[in-house]
């Protein structure tokens, strides 16, 4: 944690040197400090959650958050969750700057609080398939104990429902694997 803080108060400084320079210096020809940053395309520029989320079986949510690794960096990853009761997955890219490239899939087992790393995939959309895999295996388990419990098909107002509609699409929910670059459209890559 202290590194973060102290990349950040030493980028503050380094910028706010720079703004002085040029607050100085009024030629043509100054830049501004910030002309030399650029976007960083991340995991949520091409991943469309609302489509991963309708190729998953029952209810399963995606949303984005940011991963700290062993190291103290930050990667932004797709987390793929359902209720507190079951396992919530976390695709994080291996290399930042790859973010349809190699794929880590990370599992947070609620009943133990354990995280671990299952395994990694070649990419994002390989990572999107084991982790379609696993959801339909839970969904498949949960529908089996409602039916040995003796619940008829529609199963009680509380229960996940045992038949949720899907619907099949060819459209993949990640962008191509040589998506714009986000900024150039002003909107994230999507299919």
């Amino acid at each position: 944690m202290m590194h973060i803080v102290t990349t950040l108060v030493e980028s503050i400084q380094s910028v706010e040197a720079a703004n002085k320079q040029t607050t100085t210096d009024d030629s043509e020809g100054a830049t501004h400090p910030l002309d030399t940053v650029s976007k960083q395309l991340t995991v949520e520029d091409v991943v469309n959650a609302k489509s991963v989320s309708s190729k998953l079986p029952g209810f399963w949510d995606v949303e984005f958050d940011i991963h700290t690794t062993s190291d103290n960096d930050m990667k932004q990853c797709v987390v793929i969750g359902h209720t507190p009761r079951l396992p919530e997955y976390r695709l994080i890219p291996v290399d930042a700057d790859d973010p349809l490239g190699m794929t880590e899939i990370i599992v947070k087992n609620p009943s133990n609080s354990k995280t671990s790393t299952v395994k990694r995939a070649e990419s994002l959309k390989e990572g999107f398939i084991d982790i379609k895999r696993r959801t339909e295996k839970i969904e498949e388990r949960i529908k089996t104990e409602f039916t040995e419990v003796g619940w008829n098909e529609a199963g009680p107002s509380s229960a996940v429902p045992l038949t949720p509609e899907t619907t099949e699409t060819t459209e993949s929910p990640i962008a191509p694997e040589t998506p714009a670059t986000a900024g150039e459209s002003g909107e994230p890559a999507s299919m």
